[in-house]
């Protein structure tokens, strides 16, 4: 695959993004463009809003603030965001060339290697999303490659080490990268005490340290609120049971993000082979189901399209993929490059250990992607894994734009629900039971100690509007209703 036809393919994307760029939020993302909003009246009540909404930084909505001033309010906040999220591409596409030169792996499977992780269900999905998951993980990507492959030039080693630094504002658990990049530093005998190695120290904290310490000082904590913290961590660990079920979960869920990269294995069917797949299967059907509703939080499925699956079926599904993965694993770390391998399945099985704690939600898995199609393809005959991203590229472009007009439909849906709360001025009254994810940004402005007198919901009873829209068989129904007091 040649250069030509990557630029045709960021073409075709940005054209995509471009004609996408005004959809209504999806998924709460108008929290990050709402509250950068502070750093253009600096009313508190934005911050306010923020915190109230979101258990992530603030650090993304300050990076939209300052780009909105920059543009002098010629671009929105929402669009900013957006526009960020699109430039991870940018930063992925150049980690995987610098990786490919660190682990010399044949420079022929780079433009392949980029279409296929770009148009990665997962990945494509995030990009049309103004929030800081894909960004944060595309700089840390990127920075970790400029590391290792340019740790001898001070200037760019130190740069990077700054890029670093704001993707782990962003988002914490990305300094994972840190681990990844200390076990190449430490193969490499380039880790020596000194000077040096300090200023580097400061270049990766120094950002993180004004942010946290900021944020504590006028707010009384550092990454998130008591709410957040107990919801997201206290409430999620329970017990081994739980932790275990998020963990199978993230394990399937990355074996999915890899398919069918991970049919690279070779192995024969024998007894011990069925033996180990059924017990791994009944374990994980009938003790780990991450698809339960009973998992209150969870966020690993697959989106759009498991409402047209069967909850067993995508189970089954998913635990022989994960299956075939470890087979895979287990196959391709005895090569010759062990340290390589090890280092890598180390860095992914200690984020996937920490991740367990946490609410689970399959967007973090783009964290570890990349390099986990990185150690697949080192590991591989070339000819099976060119075979293999041909094929799986062509499986994700329907996906991508079965998703993308999903996405179409539901921001056209919205937005008939929005222009009507306007034009008939119910934007200070109405409670929103349904649509908060998307319209969620009106409330800014509410005061939330008048009582509401209407509300959005899903429930029909007494209304005097209804919305509705098809899309694939799916039919989507929201209501307005008057409250009875």
């Amino acid at each position: 695959m040649k250069t030509k036809q990557i630029l045709i393919f960021f073409f075709i994307s940005i054209s995509f993004q471009i004609f996408s760029i005004n959809f209504l939020p999806i998924n709460y993302e108008f929290v990050f463009s709402e509250g950068s909003k502070f750093f253009h009246s600096f009313e508190k009540k934005y911050i306010d809003f923020y915190f109230t909404k979101q258990a992530n930084t603030f650090f993304f909505s300050v990076i939209i603030g300052i780009l909105n001033k920059l543009t002098f309010d010629s671009i929105s906040q929402l669009q900013i965001a957006r526009l960020i999220s699109l430039c991870s591409f940018i930063f992925l596409s150049l980690g995987i060339v610098n990786l490919f030169k660190y682990f010399k792996i044949d420079k022929l499977l780079t433009a392949l290697t980029i279409m296929f992780i770009l148009v990665n269900p997962v990945i494509w999905t995030l990009s049309f999303r103004g929030t800081p998951d894909l960004i944060s993980a595309s700089l840390a990507f990127y920075a970790s490659s400029i590391i290792l492959i340019q740790y001898e030039n001070i200037l760019k080693r130190r740069l990077a080490f700054l890029l670093l630094s704001i993707a782990i504002t962003l988002k914490p658990f990305v300094g994972i990268f840190l681990i990844f990049i200390f076990f190449y530093l430490k193969r490499d005998k380039k880790i020596i005490l000194n000077n040096k190695t300090f200023i580097d120290l400061v270049s990766l904290v120094i950002i993180p340290c004004i942010y946290f310490f900021t944020i504590k000082k006028y707010f009384g904590f550092y990454i998130m609120t008591d709410h957040y913290a107990s919801k997201n961590i206290v409430g999620q660990s329970q017990n081994i049971k739980m932790y275990l079920t998020k963990f199978f979960g993230y394990a399937c869920m990355l074996s999915i993000f890899l398919f069918p990269l991970n049919l690279t294995a070779r192995f024969k069917i024998n007894f011990k082979i069925i033996l180990a797949y059924s017990f791994l299967l009944f374990l994980g059907v009938t003790k780990f189901n991450f698809f339960s509703s009973k998992n209150k939080g969870f966020e690993l499925d697959l989106g759009f399209f498991t409402t047209y699956m069967n909850q067993y079926f995508l189970l089954i599904l998913c635990f022989t993929l994960l299956f075939v993965t470890i087979l895979s694993i287990a196959q391709k770390a005895n090569k010759i490059n062990y340290m390589n391998n090890f280092n890598i399945i180390s860095t992914v099985l200690i984020f996937l250990l920490i991740m367990s704690f946490l609410k689970p939600a399959q967007r973090y898995l783009i964290t570890i992607l990349p390099i986990m199609i990185i150690f697949i393809i080192q590991n591989s005959d070339l000819k099976k894994v060119k075979k293999l991203m041909t094929i799986g590229i062509f499986l994700y472009l329907p996906i991508n734009l079965i998703s993308y007009l999903n996405m179409y439909y539901n921001s056209a849906l919205n937005n008939e629900v929005l222009e009507y709360i306007k034009d008939k001025k119910l934007t200070k009254n109405i409670k929103l039971k349904a649509l908060k994810h998307s319209l969620g940004f009106i409330e800014v402005n509410n005061n939330l100690d008048i009582k509401k007198e209407f509300i959005l919901s899903n429930k029909s009873k007494d209304h005097f509007k209804k919305f509705e829209k098809k899309f694939l068989g799916q039919n989507k129904i929201y209501y307005i209703r008057k409250i009875n007091f």
